[in-house]
């Protein structure tokens, strides 16, 4: 198929100008990699714009062992590495009714946006703004806890969304990330008693990306900062 050509040409563009979208190899190397990032280097990425795609098409195809899904709308084009469970889930040429939360890897001027996971299913029921209200706690260092409520918007929400907004907003108002705040965790806590726990010290690994969950059975999600 036609796309397929466009996205593989995208894909070659994409490697030599940016050098983050991997081999199989360097995928499997990277998910035992400890990696730490610098307090700049994590206030650089979450500090980053996104953007979010509602009700769309994406087109997958595999390249080297890889999976990828391409994404266009409008003269917009994401090419989206999938690394987790979404190489499973999404593994059709064609996918219809998916949401896609995209953050640029790397700091290329490329046209294309190319992306690690942030896919899921589109909202089946009918909702005004949010699916489910939750509560969020900010425990920081020594200061007295915070909490307030957080909205969930979708039914299916990939762990790198939840990661990141919740990580910009820590960074613009409780100083995630300046003067050595850069350790602890957020830890989600769903209705079963189940937990997901996300390292403020490292990017959310990239598989992890790929991860979704029920944003409907979110019962809270704690912060602590250290």
């Amino acid at each position: 198929m036609k796309f397929k050509a466009i996205a593989k040409a995208s894909l070659a563009l994409g490697m030599l100008a940016t050098g983050v979208i991997t081999s199989n190899v360097q995928s499997v190397q990277a998910k035992t990699e400890a990696k730490q990032q610098s307090e700049s280097e994590l206030k650089h990425y979450y500090n980053k714009p996104f953007f979010e795609r509602k009700n769309v098409t994406g087109y997958g195809f595999t390249d080297k062992g890889q999976h990828y899904l391409e994404v266009t709308v409008g003269q917009q084009h994401s090419l989206i590495t999938l690394l987790g469970s979404d190489k499973d889930k999404y593994n059709k040429d064609v996918n219809p009714n998916l949401d896609v939360f995209v953050v640029r890897e790397g700091d290329s001027r490329q046209a294309t946006n190319y992306s690690i996971g942030g896919v899921t299913k589109t909202n089946s029921g009918q909702y005004y703004d949010y699916v489910n209200v939750t509560l969020l706690e900010v425990k920081n260092r020594n200061k007295d806890p915070q909490s307030s409520i957080y909205y969930i918007p979708k039914e299916d929400i990939s762990l790198k969304e939840l990661d990141f907004k919740l990580r910009k907003q820590l960074i613009s108002q409780s100083g995630l990330y300046s003067n050595g705040l850069k350790q602890g965790q957020i830890t989600i806590t769903m209705n079963d008693g189940t937990t997901h726990t996300i390292d403020l010290s490292q990017k959310l690994e990239k598989e992890r990306m790929g991860e979704s969950i029920d944003g409907r059975q979110i019962q809270k999600i704690l912060v602590e900062m250290k």
